[in-house]
């Protein structure tokens, strides 16, 4: 019972996040959705067996508090209150809060509270970000870098701030690079609850702090390949076809690292347990 309970509460979450009223009717970011999804995913994934085995329950009172969340916030965005219809951080918090209190209930929500702190943590940083000038240093040092980058294949780029103007054989373009190419929003994606899931798990500082680190940067690595890949499609096949690589290409980038990152860093972090420790410890069970 306690296992189908576990699948219907991922299940609900994710149909809570993907149907037509949240993608058509409210509309929503893909960089926010895809992102807090694939990191939440990966931290159940890991503590699965704890929620799967929690003797917490929510009860109809709670149940009842748990979808009038859910309902009120959906309500909310229809209506147009504080702010236009769009589906956003704020509303992948409340849902998530109430899915929990609806299966767990309040005093089950403690194991799940990290996922939560995680995007407040998020909503916080991406309102951060407009206010910090080191974002706009950064937008100038990436325009420079892939200005660079393109001289090294013979193809004239010249820098004007956080601009490159990129001369092509169908024109020349000004190409600026803004605050969400410089790929920060990706490393708070990965990085807030990479960091948080990494405190709640076994294995030793270093080994946690080397994951950590490189998850960084290979993030930041991953944002200069998808910026290199559109510059160069641009060059080679015009605005339009590079539009239209900028829209998809950081999505698979991303969640492809994601995907590759964790499957071999997760074993590397969990601490390693020797045949015979792990025959006493089924000897004791």
């Amino acid at each position: 019972m306690q296992l189908h309970r576990t699948h219907a509460f991922v299940t609900l979450l994710l149909l809570t996040y993907f149907n037509p009223l949240t993608l058509l009717i409210l509309g929503t970011s893909w960089t926010f959705l895809l992102a807090t999804i694939m990191t939440l995913l990966v931290w159940i994934g890991v503590k699965w067996e704890k929620i799967k085995n929690s003797e917490h329950r929510g009860n109809f009172l709670e149940a009842i508090l748990g979808v009038a969340l859910i309902l009120g916030n959906f309500g909310r965005n229809l209506l147009g209150l504080f702010g236009g219809a769009s589906f956003g951080l704020v509303d992948m918090l409340v849902v998530f809060v109430g899915v929990s209190i609806i299966f767990y209930g309040i005093r089950g929500f403690k194991m799940l509270s990290l996922p939560a702190l995680y995007f407040v943590i998020m909503i916080v940083a991406y309102q951060a970000e407009f206010a910090i000038q080191e974002v706009r240093s950064l937008e100038y040092a990436l325009a420079g870098l892939m200005a660079n980058f393109l001289g090294g294949f013979g193809i004239q780029a010249q820098v004007i701030d956080n601009i490159v103007r990129l001369s092509t054989p169908h024109g020349v373009y000004n190409l600026q690079i803004d605050g969400p190419c410089t790929g920060i929003k990706g490393m708070l994606a990965y990085g807030s609850l990479a960091s948080l899931m990494l405190v709640d798990m076994g294995g030793t500082r270093n080994r946690k702090l080397l994951v950590v680190a490189i998850g960084f940067l290979g993030t930041f690595v991953v944002n200069l390949i998808r910026l290199g890949v559109i510059f160069m499609t641009i060059y080679a096949a015009g605005l339009e076809t590079g539009l239209a690589v900028h829209t998809f290409l950081g999505y698979g980038l991303f969640l492809s690292w994601v995907i590759i990152f964790w499957s071999i860093a997760l074993p590397y972090i969990r601490p390693q347990i020797s045949p015979v420790s792990a025959a006493i410890t089924t000897k004791l069970r």
